[in-house]
């Protein structure tokens, strides 16, 4: 399967600033900046790294992830950051690990059943959509389910769900893994506190990078991507910045992977790009817990 790459010209995030808004009033805590997870006093640390909670409780990073020529981003990207806080949830005692979730059921839901289909045959979501259906709709989990083969990612049944919805028969398997909290992120600073909590953040924009990684493992911004990708975890010091795990494979970028030794699927940015990022407003961050309750800074070293 061929990375999805920005020649392709479709990344798959529709910016949709109403929408948006309508989702964040739905919640109980719309926006993370009015949470209690927000106002918590619990000293930040200086580098948050969700990655090493896969290698302590799995052995091993979670897996790259490949989109295929779908627009799909959206999905990934939220299946990935639900999977990084799945291990914050580990780091309470938790004893689940993260599983593979179908990304083509996150895109299809979000497309169909909350999206009303106003996106016709074209690709693409919105951050807000996909942040929705995972908690009102649920996630379906890889592997068989009532008779249907989802142990790998399909491209074609992707796009084929983004147009004519999840099947009803795997809706009820859907609704026994809700996802209980989201909540929409707009600093740099909101971030880092949401990620130190153990939550993960699925962050859409219009910034684009290179692909090459420089000598630290950060991508210079450049260009426009409509695009979706997960940051899972930040440093400060001589250069703050977060890393962002993308859903192009792995040979979408090149170059040393930089501090904390990441996957190769990824890349570092800058706070300052990052804080361009999601000051577009349609950044979430999910939760195990309603209402993103203060339950202090989880343990992410190994």
């Amino acid at each position: 399967m061929s990375a999805f790459l920005e020649e392709d010209g479709n990344f798959g995030w529709i910016p949709d600033p109403e929408e948006v808004e309508r989702i964040v009033g739905l919640q109980p805590v719309g926006e993370f900046a009015q949470s209690a997870a927000w106002r918590s006093e619990a000293p930040l640390p200086g580098q948050v790294f969700l990655w090493e909670l896969a290698r302590k409780y799995t052995g091993g990073l979670l897996p790259p992830a490949n989109q295929g020529k779908v627009g799909s981003c959206v999905a990934f990207g939220t299946a990935r950051a639900i999977q990084y806080t799945t291990l914050g949830e580990m780091s309470r005692g938790d004893p689940d690990p993260p599983v593979p979730l179908v990304e083509e059921a996150i895109y299809g839901t979000s497309r169909v059943d909350i999206g009303k289909g106003r996106l016709g045959r074209s690709d693409g979501s919105t951050g807000a959509w996909a942040a929705e259906a995972v908690r009102g709709l649920g996630l379906l989990k890889r592997g068989w389910c009532e008779g249907i083969d989802l142990s790998r990612y399909d491209p074609a049944r992707c796009r084929n769900w983004g147009q004519s919805g999840v099947p009803k028969v795997l809706k009820n398997a859907m609704r026994l893994h809700p996802v209980r909290g989201i909540s929409r992120v707009k600093t740099w600073e909101e971030a880092k506190r949401a990620l130190a909590s153990g939550s993960a953040i699925a962050l859409c924009s219009r910034v684009g990078f290179v692909r090459t990684r420089d000598s630290e493992g950060f991508c210079t911004q450049r260009g426009t991507w409509g695009h979706c990708m997960c940051l899972c975890g930040y440093q400060t010091g001589n250069r703050e910045g977060g890393r962002l795990d993308n859903s192009w494979g792995t040979e979408a970028h090149t170059g040393p992977v930089g501090l904390g030794n990441p996957g190769p699927e990824g890349f570092w940015a800058d706070a300052e790009t990052l804080g361009e990022m999601l000051a577009e407003g349609d950044s979430w961050a999910f939760s195990a817990v309603e209402g993103f309750p203060d339950r202090g800074v989880i343990s992410w070293w190994i």
